[in-house]
């Protein structure tokens, strides 16, 4: 260690050199706290930047930036390179996943000139971890992670920019970059939210975006928002007038908007409020002390649930409704014993909708059921249920 270090007032038994940067990372991007004298120069709180504002203001070169957020992407995307640590090829920077909170990663920024230890890491994931457990009470999981959501858009690069936009969000995003590409999508999945490159389609862009909603209509028997994106006119930006959708590029405001109003059409199409109003995701006051029973049956429940739905695609219905109500029931009896109260009664609905044998409405049910399963699992990261600590 220089004898030159810095380290945090509230826990200042770790320390880092004084020319270090740690940024404590949740989600893959949202920068939650920072131990570094770089990490002062970033504009805006902690509670609202992403890491990629962080390392622009903190001074850090754009070619190692990119080189940090491509390794954190790759960290979050595979659960194989989670397992460890992540280093930079000259080794001026480090990530790693924690353990003990796995919303959670540390990046570590450290002069090209100095190779990092093992006990510089394990000092800079000590920090992590206590910043990541003060920090993990008030974690909560994004609204809007539940939707399914679309891009149209013939640039790469822009499809790239628009899924960066909505992980900041806490939205995963598909791509599609033609016209079939989109509808054949469509039809595979029930999206909630479609947005659409003017430019893409070679035809009038509200065409085919009549097309989307009528296609989903078809399979899934609800339409998506369908919104079109295009730059804004110098004139529209002199006078700030707004067209109907979204302005390139893509802004987290006008994002964030469009998620919320794709959530209450879903909910209104799918009839949330009246049949899930009131009931908790996972009645936690009831499990008291049984802390590590209540982490094991959780994760055993989302192995399922992946399972589950990796085995039955929404897009068709399964050879054996016999077999597939089995593994409905299998999955609602986990969700009872968990008291998992909304996903059990949309298991209910679904082996409801296949006694009576209405197609598009076991469509409707598999789909409200795989959206109230990834609100589980969402529910249990928050909680530190899946991790094995």
């Amino acid at each position: 260690m220089n004898e030159d270090s810095q380290s945090d007032p509230h826990d200042p038994q770790d320390s880092c050199p004084a020319d270090w940067a740690l940024f404590l990372v949740r989600d893959g991007s949202q920068v939650v706290d920072s131990l570094a004298p770089l990490a002062s120069a970033a504009t805006g709180s902690p509670e609202e930047s992403d890491l990629a504002d962080y390392l622009v203001h903190a001074g850090v070169e754009l070619a190692l930036a990119g080189e940090i957020l491509v390794a954190l992407e790759r960290m979050v995307e595979d659960e194989k390179l989670a397992a460890g640590v992540l280093r930079g090829d000259d080794e001026p920077f480090a990530v790693s996943r924690l353990e003990s909170h796995p919303r959670f990663y540390c990046v570590v920024v450290h002069p090209r000139s100095v190779a990092a230890t093992s006990e510089d890491l394990r000092r800079c994931w000590n920090w992590a971890a206590r910043a990541a457990e003060k920090a993990g009470g008030a974690a909560k999981p994004s609204p809007f992670g539940s939707l399914k959501i679309l891009i149209v858009d013939s640039n790469p690069n822009s499809l790239e920019f628009g899924r960066m936009m909505l992980r900041k969000l806490g939205c995963r995003a598909r791509t599609a970059s033609s016209v079939g590409e989109a509808l054949a999508l469509s039809k595979s999945l029930a999206y909630d939210l479609i947005l659409v490159d003017t430019r893409t389609s070679g035809m009038p862009c509200s065409d085919f975006m009549a097309m989307l909603e009528q296609r989903s209509v078809d399979c899934w028997g609800r339409a998506p928002r369908v919104l079109p994106m295009r730059p804004a006119t110098r004139s529209e930006e002199e006078s700030g007038r707004e067209f109907p959708g979204l302005a390139k590029p893509l802004g987290l405001e006008p994002l964030r908007a469009a998620l919320r109003d794709a959530l209450e059409n879903r909910s209104q199409a799918l009839g949330e409020a009246d049949f899930l109003d009131g009931m908790d995701v996972l009645e936690l006051e009831l499990w008291g002390d049984e802390g590590p029973l209540l982490k094991r049956l959780s994760q055993t429940l989302v192995n399922q649930g992946h399972a589950f739905f990796g085995r039955s695609p929404g897009s068709v219905l399964p050879e054996s409704s016999l077999e597939f109500a089995r593994e409905v029931y299998s999955l609602k009896s986990g969700a009872d014993i968990l008291h998992a109260r909304r996903l059990s009664a949309c298991c209910q609905r679904l082996l409801d909708d296949l006694e009576m044998g209405r197609e598009l409405a076991i469509r409707q049910s598999h789909a409200r059921l795989e959206e109230e399963f990834e609100r589980f699992r969402l529910f249990a990261v928050s909680r530190g249920l899946l991790s094995d600590s």
